[in-house]
């Protein structure tokens, strides 16, 4: 898996998945200035803004939002790096030079033994939405442009009517949001707050 910063947000990549993120986070107005993985848990990043923010991020427990957030210092944060000799320190670095030692907690670099395989099934269910997402759209666009060569302007598909889009992508969310439910069930995760 692969961290990149930027564009005011954060997206993570798979290896095999060469077409886009296979999740992308947003923060607000806040511009995101770095970030790193966890280095005790693989579901959990972490991010700094130009307001003087620290940010740590769960993907097993919420894709919208940081699981904390703490304004550290009044000018950006443009460096973050974890200690490379304990797990729970990290270093901060903001515009004006002052460095911040932090120190996190447990929950935030403790892994739990089912983390890795939920983290792992949330991934790979990721990963092949973002492959439909791409045969869908290739699909379309195919069905556009052999629309174009025989002069018809659009092809009218049953299905994509704005009602049935909603209702469809209703169903999927529905879907998606069950079975992380169902998984929680089965394995119980801790809750990092």
């Amino acid at each position: 898996n692969f961290l990149t910063i930027g564009d005011w947000g954060a997206k993570v990549w798979l290896e095999d998945i060469v077409d886009g993120p296979t999740l992308s986070v947003k923060q607000g107005l806040a511009k995101l200035t770095d970030g790193c993985w966890s280095r005790g848990r693989p579901s959990v990043f972490l991010t700094t803004t130009d307001e003087g923010s620290f940010e740590a991020w769960d993907l097993i427990f919420n894709h919208r939002s940081p699981v904390l957030s703490k304004k550290i210092t009044e000018a950006p944060i443009n460096c973050l790096m974890p200690s490379p000799a304990c797990l729970n320190l990290v270093l901060l670095g903001d515009d004006d030079g002052k460095i911040v030692l932090l120190e996190l907690s447990d929950s935030l670099t403790e892994m739990t033994k089912p983390e890795k395989v939920v983290f792992v099934n949330m991934l790979e269910r990721e990963a092949k939405r973002e492959k439909i997402l791409f045969a869908l759209e290739k699909e379309e666009n195919l069905k556009k442009r052999a629309a174009k060569m025989k002069g018809q302007t659009e092809i009218v598909d049953p299905r994509n009517t704005p009602a049935e889009r909603t209702r469809l992508i209703e169903g999927a969310e529905k879907h998606f949001y069950d079975s992380i439910k169902d998984q929680k069930q089965a394995v119980e995760v801790p809750d990092p707050c």
